[in-house]
Order: structure tokens, then C-alpha cells, then sequence
């Protein structure tokens, strides 16, 4: 029995150590995140994996020339305690792990827009619970290396909006045929209602669900209490 025992406490070593091993090398060997806080990405983790290195679609924009709208929009749909966190919403990820062990499945990941943008440029897209902790180890670097409005401006210009589109600009040209800088609030509340899903959802055809996304969106748009700094507000 001692040998047993003696046996896994050393697999469960080795495999820590593995694990360990990894994201130390992973971390070691990405791109220099405070290189970001003056260089615009020119491919990003995300694009690799979808194929997307030579035919992706990125026109990339200031975030003074992205609507405040869209901005807003986005905050809300994915990350509305953005400028108070710190990387990591903690409060939304354990509701996120309560809601997948009640569904026994990863149901729902809790991301901060830091961490998706952590995820998005830097690492691999594993679902698992071992490529979370390693999203939130490098939003947490992100924090310290980059101010709130680059990171922001980063993930605008490098989330994607359909196939092969990714951006602000790219998503907007794409879907309305209009600048990111023109988005109207319902332009707006359609494109960042599409983050979880852009190849499968069209704001200009939804579906019930979506639909249902959107109208959800627009009213916490319009009721929700503003919260952005004043020269990010939306002036309407």
C-alpha cells in the first residue's frame, strides 16, 4: 500500500512539474508584452490558429477613432468592471466555475477582456482549466506592463468580428459598411453582441437568440450608468 501511495504522489509530482514546465516555457518564450505599449501586432496567436495569417482582414485604428459607442457596447458585453479589476474579475470567475460544476461542463470561462486578450495574442485557445490558469497568470503581467486604454485599444483592434475579419474597423467596414469611428448605438450593440460567436452570428440577420443578445444589450446601453472615463463616453 505505501508503495501505492509512494507511486502517485510521484505521478502527481511529475505531472505538476510537467505542467509547471510548460507554462514556464510558454511564458518565457511569447513576445515581450511592454513591446505592445507602442507596437501594433501585426499577427496575433488567434490568427494562427484559425489559418487566418495571410488572408485576415485588419485595419487598425486608434481608439480615439473607434465610436464610443462600440466601446461602451463591448465593456458591458464582456467586461463592465474593466477599469476597476486588476486582470481578473474575481467575483464574475467564480460565478463562472460555480456555473460550470452545476453544469459539469466548461459552460462558461469568466474571461476579462484582459484575459481574452491574453488568450487572443499570446496563447493557445484550450478550453481546460490548465490553460485558464495560464490566461490569467499573463492577464495579471498584462496589468502591470500595459495602461487600461492600451489594453482596450489591443483588444478592439484585434478581436474577431467574422471570418477572417479582425478589429474594430475590419468588423464595422464588414458588417455595415461604415467606419468603426460612425458605429450608431445600434450598430454598435449588434457588433458587440456577436464577440462570442462571430463566424456563426450576422447582426444584420439574426437569429432569435441573437435578437434577444442584442435588445438585452441595448438596454443595459441605455439604463446601465455610465462608467467610462469622460473621454471615452459616448456623448449620446
Amino acid at each position: 500500500m505505501k508503495r501505492i501511495i509512494l507511486l502517485i504522489v510521484l505521478i502527481v509530482f511529475t505531472v505538476l512539474f510537467c505542467i509547471a514546465g510548460k507554462f514556464a516555457f510558454d511564458i518565457l518564450t511569447m513576445p515581450k508584452i511592454e513591446s505592445f505599449a507602442d507596437t501594433n501586432p501585426a499577427t496575433t496567436k488567434m490568427m494562427k490558429r484559425n489559418g487566418d495569417e495571410k488572408q485576415a482582414k485588419m485595419n487598425w485604428v486608434s481608439l480615439e477613432n473607434i465610436s464610443p459607442r462600440l466601446v461602451r457596447a463591448v465593456l458591458l458585453s464582456e467586461d463592465p468592471a474593466f477599469f476597476w479589476h486588476h486582470g481578473i474579475d474575481w467575483g464574475e470567475f467564480r460565478l463562472a466555475m460555480k456555473q460550470n460544476i452545476e453544469r459539469r461542463a466548461f459552460y462558461r470561462g469568466g474571461s476579462t477582456i484582459t484575459m481574452q486578450l491574453a488568450r487572443n495574442l499570446f496563447i493557445s485557445p484550450s478550453r481546460n482549466p490548465l490553460r485558464k490558469i495560464e490566461e490569467m497568470i499573463v492577464a495579471m503581467m498584462i496589468e502591470k506592463k500595459l495602461s487600461k486604454k492600451r489594453t482596450l485599444e489591443l483588444y478592439l483592434n484585434i478581436a474577431e468580428w467574422g471570418p477572417h475579419i479582425y478589429g474594430a474597423e475590419a468588423g464595422a467596414q464588414y458588417h455595415f459598411g461604415t467606419s468603426a469611428s460612425n458605429l450608431t448605438v445600434d450598430q454598435a450593440c449588434g457588433m458587440a453582441a456577436i464577440l462570442p460567436s462571430p463566424k456563426k452570428w450576422n447582426p444584420n440577420k439574426p437569429g432569435k437568440m441573437l435578437t434577444n443578445r442584442i435588445a438585452r444589450l441595448k438596454d443595459r446601453y441605455e439604463t446601465f450608468p455610465q462608467f467610462l472615463p469622460e473621454d471615452l463616453a459616448p456623448k449620446d
